[in-house]
């Protein structure tokens, strides 16, 4: 007999549910784990539901997915096997008095899987229209299957095909290039030294000590460390001669070591420094997980590994009303590769399967005026990649843009202005010896 559907009310209770389920795994999983995300309909404010919590949990390999099954089994979860005939995609379920309460879909990646579940999760949090629309499809669906569970999940498929085909269209990009540190400086600068204070503060590091700046780019945070912690030393390193080129031109940066490289393969040894950051970078690198690793590898013990990153995902971006018109017009913004990398839960999940401790997370928001709108709009319409799209876009396509904006900015009797930009930061130390097996893991 068909199993019957449930659709409930969105529960305020859910996202508790998922923080006390996601509590509960971290510690069981380790380090095998990269994240563990909250997903499906529960996940969505406002949307109904199944009453039952939808966890995704990633790993890098096969081993790791196969360390994972005794200590799902230990906390209640019965494993299923592969789901369907997807081989790197993992099934559990939990139940309680005979009905399931959690299902948690592990994924090996890279897993394409994973990437829509969280594009798709992401969109309808930050849509209201399409996540209603989603809503009344669902009822919809339902209703036309009468109620059968299995042919719900299959029939409900191509409204969330069609959103995925429309995220892909206005999210594939060519990278994102950094080519110009005068440009930059105007554009991200200012608002990086404005977090970076904030950051600061909240870091409130001591003086002399060894510093590295992971992703340093132009210089503009790099220069921050120089003029406010007195360090013994300061490194740079970012994969841009064009940023590096701008970031020497900095008196306050005449005395630091900057230099080509990548993130994920730090051309520093083991130990050489007492603190290591990453300001705005970490949705830039491929595999965070890998930075996060070697950044801990170059780091000695006891020493501190910080990042910040605008919070993406969660509308903190500080052109977050430009992407969404531009978007809007069905042109296309270059995007960094793992913007998820800038949620706190994921930060937490980096920064422990790292094998830090006393990690800690912390909500920057900074606020930037502009002096008109032609401050504004010159000062984004500069930077490369916004230039590089307005370039696609047909003269009254611009003039409608920037008539979106001037009613979307908030802007004041002189025509200033002013608004704000959120970003999360995360910060944890490096284990001393005893606890250096679960430092050499993450490498």
């Amino acid at each position: 007999m068909p199993s019957t559907l449930r659709l409930l009310p969105y529960d305020s209770a859910w996202p508790s549910r998922f923080a006390v389920e996601a509590a509960r795994l971290r510690p069981a999983l380790g380090a095998a784990v990269q994240a563990i995300e909250h997903v499906g309909s529960t996940a969505v404010p406002g949307l109904a539901g199944k009453p039952v919590l939808d966890i995704a949990i990633a790993v890098e390999n096969d081993a790791n997915a196969d360390t994972c099954i005794a200590p799902m089994q230990a906390l209640g979860y019965e494993y299923r096997g592969p789901y369907g005939d997807d081989p790197r995609r993992r099934y559990y379920v939990r139940s309680e008095n005979g009905a399931s309460v959690v299902h948690a879909h592990l994924y090996v990646l890279p897993a394409a899987a994973w990437h829509a579940l969280l594009a798709f999760r992401d969109v309808l949090r930050t849509d209201a229209a399409l996540s209603a629309a989603y809503a009344a499809e669902k009822y919809r669906v339902a209703e036309s299957v009468g109620w059968d569970k299995s042919a719900y999940s299959l029939a409900k498929g191509p409204f969330v095909q069609q959103v995925l085909r429309h995220e892909r269209a206005v999210t594939m990009t060519e990278p994102i290039r950094f080519n110009d540190g005068a440009s930059y400086e105007r554009y991200m600068g200012v608002w990086s030294q404005l977090a970076g204070a904030e950051f600061l503060r909240w870091l409130a590091p001591a003086p002399g000590l060894r510093w590295l700046d992971v992703g340093c780019g132009n210089g503009a945070f790099t220069e921050m460390l120089a003029t406010h912690c007195a360090p013994a030393a300061l490194y740079g390193i970012d994969p841009s001669a064009a940023q590096l080129e701008y970031a020497r031109t900095r008196a306050p940066l005449r005395d630091a070591e900057l230099r080509e490289g990548d993130a994920m393969a730090l051309p520093y040894g083991d130990d050489q420094f007492d603190a290591a950051v990453m300001p705005l970078v970490i949705f830039f690198v491929p595999k965070p997980a890998t930075g996060v690793a070697e950044m801990v590898r170059v780091v000695g013990a006891g020493g501190l590994v910080a990042a910040y990153a605008w919070d993406m995902h969660g509308g903190g971006f500080p052109y977050h009303l430009l992407q969404r018109e531009i978007r809007e017009l069905g042109a296309v913004l270059p995007a960094p590769p793992t913007p998820e990398s800038s949620r706190r839960e994921v930060m937490v999940d980096l920064w422990r399967g790292a094998g830090l401790i006393e990690v800690e997370t912390q909500e920057l928001t900074v606020q930037r005026s502009f002096t008109s709108f032609d401050d504004y709009w010159a000062t984004v319409a500069g930077w490369d990649a916004v230039g590089r799209t307005l370039a696609t876009l047909a003269p009254e396509a611009i003039a409608r843009l920037q008539e979106r904006l001037r009613h979307g900015l908030p802007t004041d009797a002189d025509g200033r202005i002013t608004y704000n930009a959120r970003a999360n930061a995360v910060k944890g130390r490096v284990p001393t010896a005893p606890a250096a097996t679960a430092r050499s893991s993450t490498s």
